[in-house]
């Protein structure tokens, strides 16, 4: 979660996120609000992140986004009163893990997230998953989201 809607808090969450996931990020697809202004795009170049904008006036490109506010608003925000910050983010990390964990989705053939994480992961060679697996080993993810073998 982020507070405030500024190009540092962006850019700030963008480096936690690198930080967090073991995966390089290749191309991020925003709108074209300010807090993913010209400072935003310089730190995704220095990154070597490719970073692009969606057409204005062009919702449909940012449907899957829209939707995915939209549920996770209707599933934590609009259902419970949250007393403090610390709740609603402890709330939104349990959405999190149950929805990558639990949550089976038509687009990926009934997988659920992690489980088409793992598939894909499983795909590749050795070498490939050298590459992709820059930061953590499975193992260690497997850990972080509690997942058995």
């Amino acid at each position: 979660m982020v507070k405030g809607k500024r190009q540092n808090n962006t850019i700030a969450f963008l480096k936690a996120l690198i930080k967090f996931y073991p995966y390089r990020i290749h191309r991020i697809l925003t709108d074209n609000g300010r807090k993913f202004g010209k400072q935003f795009s310089l730190m995704c170049k220095k990154l070597k992140i490719k970073h692009k904008r969606t057409k204005v006036k062009h919702p449909w490109t940012n449907g899957q986004v829209e939707t995915t506010i939209k549920r996770i608003k209707n599933e934590t925000i609009f259902k419970k009163y949250y007393p403090n910050y610390q709740a609603l983010k402890k709330d939104l990390i349990y959405w999190q893990n149950k929805y990558n964990l639990e949550t089976s989705l038509r687009s990926i053939g009934g997988l659920t997230p992690v489980e088409k994480v793992i598939e894909y992961y499983q795909s590749l060679d050795e070498e490939k998953r050298k590459k992709r697996l820059i930061k953590k080993t499975t193992k260690e993810i497997f850990k972080i989201y509690n997942i058995t073998l």
